[in-house]
């Protein structure tokens, strides 16, 4: 049925888009493991909170908070504020609001309302910054009960900590694209010639749609992947996905399998070398062909490397959509197609 090569053809393209995805997540979650933007990003955010009104970080204020015993549990060394990297990447929000409302008091003194709110309101107090406001706000809001005041701030923080997880987001989307095309030129995984590869070879399609079941079924629950280049490179030709490159003798590399096709061979035949006369041995055009694979011929390299960099922008177009997204529709379009009354046979005449 038409309908169900397209499904078919779709399911494919999800799954490869799938499987390139988990490649970049795992080199973007390498890189961040070495830059820690997640930290610094934190970081950013917490100075946004400090801020007084003439827009001046609190510096003081932000050393306090981070040398709280609750915060600096959570991060090695002393703190230093030249490396934000070094600080913690994760904040639990209750952890944060005692931290805020709890190092306003002095040693020894009782943790209640009416104190948090007399040591934020002293001459000598908490600084005038955004903070201070937000618990003072918090506390009347919540008629001094320190319990209620507490859940407001831990709102509060959380609302703020959503734009900072939206700055990551928006980094990390860039570095997606940046990954997925490297990657997708680096295995070139052509989305325009895989389509259409998918569309014309039923017994690709079906073997690939079969490996996508079984890899749905096998991860119920979501995927992660971390393996290499080669090793996913190598899993997706042993698929048979049409991707790779041939690299000739005597020129550049060239994206295959739609730069290069089998040279063509006259059946039955094959032609020896001259010997040393210069002559053909008339005998050879009786004899048979040895069993090595036909040769590629390989067209203009320029030519095709940019004819397949279309195809390769929408695959890293797609790969920023993130492995998630792909495993999900990938999942929708497996149970589609187990709903859908498979084509019968044709019987043989």
């Amino acid at each position: 049925m038409f309908g169900s090569t397209i499904l078919n053809v779709g399911i494919g393209l999800v799954f490869l888009f799938c499987f390139m995805s988990l490649v970049t997540s795992s080199l973007n979650e390498l890189i961040e493991s070495m830059l820690k933007h997640r930290a610094k990003n934190l970081y950013k955010g917490i100075q946004e909170l400090f801020r007084k009104d003439d827009g001046t970080v609190d510096t003081a204020s932000i050393e306090k908070f981070y040398k709280h015993p609750l915060i600096a549990s959570l991060y090695p060394g002393d703190y230093d504020p030249a490396k934000p990297h070094n600080l913690p990447s994760y904040i639990p929000k209750d952890s944060f609001a005692l931290a805020l409302l709890g190092g306003v008091l002095k040693p020894g003194e009782e943790f209640n309302a009416a104190n948090v709110r007399a040591a934020l309101t002293a001459p000598n107090g908490a600084a005038d910054n955004h903070v201070k406001k937000m618990a003072l706000l918090a506390l009347d809001t919540a008629e001094n009960k320190l319990d209620t005041a507490q859940k407001t701030l831990e709102g509060w923080f959380d609302g703020n900590m959503e734009r900072v997880a939206g700055w990551y987001k928006r980094r990390t989307g860039w570095w997606l694209f940046a990954l997925g095309l490297a990657a997708s030129i680096l295995l070139n995984v052509d989305a325009i010639t895989i389509a259409g590869r998918l569309t014309t070879d039923d017994k690709l399609r079906d073997a690939i749609v079969a490996q996508a079941e079984a890899f749905v079924q096998k991860h119920p629950d979501g995927v992660k992947d971390d393996r290499a280049f080669k090793e996913i490179s190598e899993e997706f030709k042993s698929i048979g996905y049409p991707i790779g490159w041939h690299w000739p003798k005597d020129s550049w590399p060239v994206p295959a399998p739609q730069g290069c096709e089998l040279k063509k061979v006259a059946a039955g035949t094959t032609q020896k070398p001259a010997d040393a006369s210069g002559q053909t041995p008339a005998a050879a055009a009786t004899e048979k062909p040895d069993d090595a694979a036909p040769a590629l011929e390989c067209g203009d390299a320029g030519e095709y490397i940019a004819l397949a960099l279309p195809g390769w922008l929408i695959t890293a177009l797609a790969i920023m959509l993130g492995a998630p997204f792909w495993f999900d529709l990938l999942q929708k379009f497996v149970n589609i197609r187990s709903t859908i009354k498979p084509e019968p046979k044709k019987k043989a005449p």
